[in-house]
């Protein structure tokens, strides 16, 4: 399978490269953005980054790099559950939500009626409105573990139907 890489009115959303290991250990680094992911422990390294990339070669056409002008933003994937992070530059200018969009429609062009999954730890009212945007609804409240927190934290589960997503995007 090629993995597709897709388009959006600002964002190029394409596979993860060697050449991403630098601008993804600087911009996940930031604890601001580590703290609220699962498993991206915190110090951030570059053979953190560089392992990552690696391992994303397996879930070819399901793990892409958020890009503007050929930087590196952030990283966004539907692999299981739809997931993302942006680096703290690039919050507040709706490229997560353009970002997210995009992955869910080609979620939906690909996956029969499946549901798609996310969450958000409580208290991330940014990813809590990306996903809102989009259509999920939350189903209930878990607890995980933040490795960059070394904590559990509380996750709040969400979901998007087929049905609710071509109610709101049709």
């Amino acid at each position: 399978m090629t993995h597709p890489v897709l388009c959006t009115q600002r964002l190029i959303l394409r596979p993860l490269v060697a050449e991403d290991a630098e601008a993804l250990t600087t911009l996940i680094d930031d604890y601001e953005v580590a703290k609220w992911l699962t498993v991206v422990p915190h110090p951030y390294t570059h053979a953190d980054a560089e392992w990552f990339i690696a391992d994303q070669a397996k879930n070819e056409g399901h793990v892409w790099a958020i890009t503007r002008d050929e930087t590196l933003m952030g990283v966004i994937g539907d692999v299981r559950e739809l997931g993302y992070w942006l680096g703290r530059p690039y919050w507040g200018h709706g490229y997560m939500k353009e970002a997210a969009r995009a992955v869910t429609t080609h979620w939906y062009d690909t996956h029969a009626s499946d549901p798609l999954i996310s969450g958000h730890f409580l208290g991330n009212a940014g990813s809590r409105s990306v996903l809102q945007s989009l259509g999920f609804t939350d189903t209930h409240i878990e607890p995980a573990h933040s490795k960059a927190q070394d904590k559990e934290v509380q996750l709040q589960r969400m979901r998007l139907t087929r049905a609710a997503w071509e109610a709101k995007h049709g």
